[in-house]
């Protein structure tokens, strides 16, 4: 593994939201295009790709599809590795399942996450926590990570010892990626960014040397002011 791992990521694109051809025009110039003369390893979606649940014939689909193709094209060409986490429920909506053709396809390395687990990338064994409803506990003991809701003090507990544990399996563990963002904090909304801030940092530091990245999204927002009404898409990564 190359001592360094270039990650780009974005999250909450939300197709549908706004009108499809404008949405599709504007992530290819902002972010597809933008990454043309970049060099990364690896591109992650962290969930919510679509907006709502579509019906097949919705240019919704169609420009949604498009979109992706871009990406898988891009990735190709970058020797890249795609990561795609299913995100919440009202949204993707299980809409995933649109790009599993790709899994057939030899020249792209994707990865279409939708349940708890470690995906090895690059080297690296990616812990991938996708947004998931009325999973049984069991099932999460299976990475010892508990549902991130309401005691994220715990929830950091369980993700340190997680990842503590595939580190001792593998030294390369050096990536976490989450969807349930605004889960890491109680009550959280979106005026209280420094507190997740404050407890990613202690998911940080409580790794230590055990980790390079964490990767974590849903803080995508659209910035409209009279002079600019495109909307503008962000990732956190620390």
């Amino acid at each position: 593994m190359n001592d360094i791992v270039k990650i780009v990521s974005i999250s909450d694109i939300h197709m549908g939201v706004l009108d499809p051809r404008y949405m599709y025009a504007q992530l290819k110039q902002q972010f597809v295009d933008r990454l043309i003369n970049l060099d990364f390893d690896v591109l992650a979606i962290c969930g919510d790709v679509f907006d709502a649940k579509y019906m097949s014939n919705n240019p919704i689909i169609s420009y949604t599809l498009q979109l992706v193709d871009d990406i898988v094209n891009l990735c190709i060409s970058k020797q890249a590795t795609l990561i795609l986490l299913a995100g919440t429920l009202s949204h993707d909506n299980n809409q995933l399942s649109l790009f599993y053709h790709y899994l057939g396809n030899p020249s792209i390395d994707i990865r279409i996450v939708e349940t708890i687990k470690f995906e090895l990338v690059k080297g690296m064994r990616v812990l991938c926590i996708p947004e998931l409803y009325g999973i049984p506990e069991e099932e999460y003991e299976q990475f010892r990570v508990m549902a991130l809701s309401s005691k994220p003090e715990i929830n950091i507990d369980y993700i340190l010892d997680a990842i503590k544990r595939e580190k001792r399996k593998n030294n390369n563990v050096g990536l976490v990626v989450f969807d349930n963002f605004y889960s890491l904090a109680t009550n959280i909304d979106t005026n209280k960014l420094d507190e997740v801030m404050a407890l990613l940092r202690k998911i940080r530091t409580g790794l230590g040397d055990d980790i390079t990245f964490i990767l974590v999204n849903h803080t995508n927002k659209a910035v409209t002011n009279a002079q600019n009404t495109t909307p503008n898409f962000y990732s956190i990564i620390t």
